[in-house]
């Protein structure tokens, strides 16, 4: 009786477990798409970690962290040639605008709308892999460390 009741609560975590996982992925790819559609980005993986849920999405050398909590999206920047480091997407953009000669500011708000706007303006720049080169060289203090 006691592993049945156990089973049965295993079997509705990772029930819900899995209709998380869709949501998430469900959200990113509705409020995304043109990184689906236009960029061909494709989901590498997705976990728990912390209570916060986290989509990875993969084109060529360039990975997209997706990170939500609660109401928050927060967004970081990755490099398959340095793949325990992250970097926070703000400072991504912000040294874009500096190598790029952007006179703007960079505001994120760690919400769909403003992530989106962000990418949707950076993404172009950002897939290329010689601006990828110069963002991992830096060696500023852009990094999130091992994660």
């Amino acid at each position: 009786m006691v592993t049945n009741l156990k089973n049965k609560v295993v079997n509705g975590w990772l029930k819900i477990k899995l209709e998380l996982e869709i949501m998430l992925i469900d959200k990113i790819k509705n409020n995304f798409n043109f990184l689906f559609s236009e960029y061909k980005f494709i989901p590498s993986n997705i976990e728990d970690e912390n209570n916060e849920w986290v989509l990875v999405l993969i084109l060529g050398e360039l990975r997209l962290r997706f990170i939500e909590d609660r109401a928050n999206l927060f967004l970081d920047i990755g490099f398959v040639n340095a793949p325990t480091k992250w970097y926070e997407a703000v400072k991504v953009f912000q040294l874009i605008n500096s190598m790029e000669n952007i006179q703007e500011e960079v505001i994120v708000q760690n919400n769909i709308k403003s992530n989106r706007g962000l990418l949707k303006k950076y993404i172009k720049i950002m897939v290329d892999p010689t601006i990828q080169e110069k963002i991992v060289a830096t060696k500023l203090s852009l990094s999130l460390g091992s994660e």
